[in-house]
């Protein structure tokens, strides 16, 4: 499971005194009504929108408990790496995706 925390998503922010992860993990909490444990940081991305600067921090995580539902969005849709490139992204999410698209193909040279 990757997750895209933002310095400031729907006004939300950081609290003060909260790290990335615990923002990460009372966000999805928030959101989708489930657990997860943070693991590997992935990537830190700034992207300047005409009306707002958007900074990303990207994590790796797992589920650890529930089961997402999407509390606060339309839908929630699980796909594949390969189908990353396939889906619509906020400017600001590219390099991110990127990013986890070469990871997943420097893991699956590792396993071959």
């Amino acid at each position: 499971m990757v997750h895209i925390l933002a310095d400031n998503v729907h006004g939300r922010k950081i609290e003060p005194g909260e790290t990335h992860e615990e923002t990460l993990i009372r966000e999805i909490r928030e959101e989708l009504g489930c657990e997860i444990k943070v693991g590997q940081f992935v990537a830190k991305c700034t992207h300047e929108y005409p009306n707002v600067i958007v900074r990303l921090h990207t994590y790796y995580a797992n589920i650890s408990s529930g089961a997402p539902y999407p509390r606060e969005h339309e839908k929630l849709e699980w796909v594949q790496v390969e189908k990353l490139q396939e889906l619509d992204w906020a400017p600001a999410d590219i390099p991110t995706v990127t990013q986890i698209i070469q990871d997943a193909a420097r893991a699956s040279m590792t396993k071959e």
